[in-house]
């Protein structure tokens, strides 16, 4: 998973210049992993979380992280 971030945000520079009115063009990515059968909206929420999280961190971040599983018993 990583080697994939780490080429979209790296292929943000060749986009620089093709745009006459961007000069810089940065990217921040916040990825999630997820098995399926979890629901949808907890993926985006969680991947949304971590996408404010690369933000923070600076410019062509990316941060990646984990739905944590809920067990179909309850917590334990």
């Amino acid at each position: 998973m990583h080697s994939g971030a780490d080429r979209v945000n790296d292929s943000g520079s060749c986009f620089s210049g093709a745009l006459p009115s961007i000069d810089n063009l940065t990217c921040s990515i916040g990825g999630c992993r997820f098995a399926y059968g979890q629901n949808i909206e907890d993926v985006y929420a969680k991947a949304d979380q971590l996408l404010y999280e690369a933000k923070k961190k600076g410019r062509n971040c990316y941060v990646l992280g984990k739905l944590e599983e809920r067990s179909p018993f309850g917590a334990g």
